[in-house]
């Protein structure tokens, strides 16, 4: 790549293609003319015998006409490149050596966001009215309804005042052609005032209070406060409010913390919102917990009885528990479908289990984008919080492609390893809508359980429709897509009856091109004559380009 070659700043450019050789033969000919031409005027000159100030004059004129060409090529240059370059490459252009004050944080303050949102807050406390009512209302109905806390509905939104705060923004730089990724950290501490009514009498909340990291969703759980009103006062007893607090959290975490998230349509395209909905895996993150060292004893014996709390997002894998032991094995695997890859860890909380409450023994993170580069890590993390302890745990990050020679690679390296079976691809699932359901007792509320191996996911509840419209995707890890199947049950959730049912052999994947299949209707048996569901369905497989699985641990070891 060529470079600038003026010293205050250097702007790229794309390289120049090498001469021909007829364009060689023309530059020699353009130079000899052009050196005979000046000799020739030299001698002219020496031969009139005119004064050197008729040689002078021009060449001086020249040069000046050159400076202010440069100078004014300079200025140009400079805007091109203030256009172009961040501004780190720009500061540094003029100085050697920066002062000690200047530095380059990555999270920068945006307060000129705030102002605007201080004087737009009461038109977003009528939007956000609209939402708590419209969508946010039978998402808590569903989960009070599950705790058997029946007749949940709001009764006063007040936002209050206080606007929530924009803390500081990171934008990403290194990301792919079709993305921007940008992390705003939020805070919300506001006097906001809520009332609802819940088996039949009237509760609160005020003073909610939220803060966390979040791109459109949440990175990780959120920290979540609030002080309850009316009868719910009852619920600051510490106990009741602890499981009243997981009942929101749950609700958010299933809304907003990856892998969920939300999504905001500015199109009526389908395809478009498909796109949108539709989960992006980046890769599969394996997980083993070998063992613990030198934890800390919690109990009376001086012992412990430790487990481990591995999370990513919202989704998180539970070790066995090993009982009397401060140097525990576990031996414990996992695996988790990465959907971001920037600023996201895998975390480690370990407990020591007891009957009333467990207690803390320490909690450690890590980088996944540190595993993507390595593929494979071993490592020893040390615990926080604690006066001492770590953890023994391995990861390998998994990329996803559509080569059915890969699926045959990765099936004969899972099987080289006991124990539970490990996952060989990802089936990404995108329920788009239903046509016809039965309207045995009028207009069903109608959701979707889709099901692989043991896991169960649910679509949102429509209300009083037989043809719903969902718009929702999910990610499922396969043990082995030859033998695989994906069930899903349409459910009435105001009576919690079937209504409908249809079952898919994933190994039909594996016969498309690319291994999918976009918006077919599917014919639903145990519902109305011309019931269907539309769905689009892919696979990606799980591999290592590299090296295989086992030639990674026969290197390790």
């Amino acid at each position: 790549m060529s470079v600038h070659s003026d010293p205050e700043f250097q702007v790229a450019s794309a390289p120049c293609p090498p001469p021909s050789a007829f364009q060689s033969y023309l530059r020699v000919i353009f130079s000899l003319i052009w050196k005979s031409t000046v000799a020739c005027c030299f001698y002219y000159i020496g031969y009139k015998q005119w004064s050197i100030i008729w040689v002078a004059l021009p060449v001086l004129a020249d040069t000046i006409v050159d400076i202010f060409a440069a100078r004014y090529a300079r200025k140009r240059n400079r805007a091109k490149m203030r256009g172009m370059a961040d501004e780190k490459d720009l500061i540094r252009s003029h100085f050697k050596e920066l002062p000690a004050w200047v530095f380059f944080p990555d999270v920068e303050r945006v307060e000129w966001v705030n102002s605007m949102l201080r004087q737009m807050w009461p038109t977003v406390n009528n939007y956000a009215r609209s939402y708590m009512l419209e969508t946010l209302e039978p998402e808590l109905k569903t989960t009070m309804d599950y705790y058997m806390l029946k007749g949940f509905h709001f009764q006063k939104i007040e936002l209050g005042f206080i606007p929530p705060k924009i803390t500081g923004v990171k934008v990403y730089d290194r990301t792919g052609r079709n993305e921007i990724i940008l992390d705003l950290y939020l805070f919300y501490g506001g006097d906001c005032e809520v009332t609802f009514g819940l088996v039949g009498v009237t509760a609160g909340i005020k003073d909610f209070q939220i803060e966390g990291g979040i791109k459109y969703f949440f990175i990780d759980d959120p920290d979540i406060d609030f002080v309850m009103t009316g009868v719910t006062g009852l619920l600051e007893v510490p106990g009741l409010r602890n499981k009243f607090r997981q009942v929101i959290e749950s609700v958010v975490n299933s809304m907003y913390v990856l892998p969920n998230m939300c999504v905001i349509d500015l199109s009526d395209n389908p395809e478009v919102i498909s796109y949108l909905r539709t989960p992006n895996p980046k890769g599969v993150l394996r997980v083993f917990v070998v063992a613990g060292k030198k934890l800390i004893s919690q109990d009376i014996n001086g012992l412990s009885d430790p487990f481990v709390i591995i999370k990513v997002g919202s989704d998180e894998h539970k070790t066995q528990t090993i009982n009397y032991s401060l140097n525990p094995v576990w031996n414990f695997h996992c695996e988790f479908i990465i959907t971001e890859l920037q600023g996201q860890k895998v975390t480690f909380h370990v407990w020591d289990e007891d009957y009333a409450k467990h207690d803390s023994l320490g909690h450690c993170s890590y980088e996944i984008s540190s595993v993507k580069d390595a593929k494979y890590v071993d490592t020893w993390l040390i615990l926080e919080e604690v006066s001492h302890g770590s953890i023994h745990v391995e990861f390998m990050w998994f990329n996803l492609c559509r080569s059915l020679q890969d699926l045959q690679n990765t099936l004969e390296d899972n099987h080289t390893f006991p124990g539970e079976p490990f996952n060989s691809a990802v089936l990404v699932v995108f329920i788009d809508s239903a046509t016809e359901l039965p309207m045995k007792n009028g207009f069903p509320n109608p959701l979707v359980e889709l099901t692989v191996g043991t896991v169960t996911k649910k679509t949102q509840e429509c209300v009083k429709t037989a043809n719903p419209r969902w718009d929702e995707g999910f990610c499922f890890l396969v043990v082995d897509p030859n033998n695989s199947y994906l069930k899903l049950k349409v459910m009435d959730g105001s009576a919690n009856k079937q209504i409908g049912y249809f079952e898919f052999s994933i190994n039909t994947l594996l016969k498309h091109r690319h291994l999918k299949i976009r918006s077919q209707p599917f014919k639903l048996t145990k519902s109305g004559e011309n019931s269907e569901i539309v769905m689009s369905a892919s696979l990606k497989i799980m591999t290592i380009n590299d090296v295989t699985i086992s030639q990674i641990f026969i290197l390790v070891c």
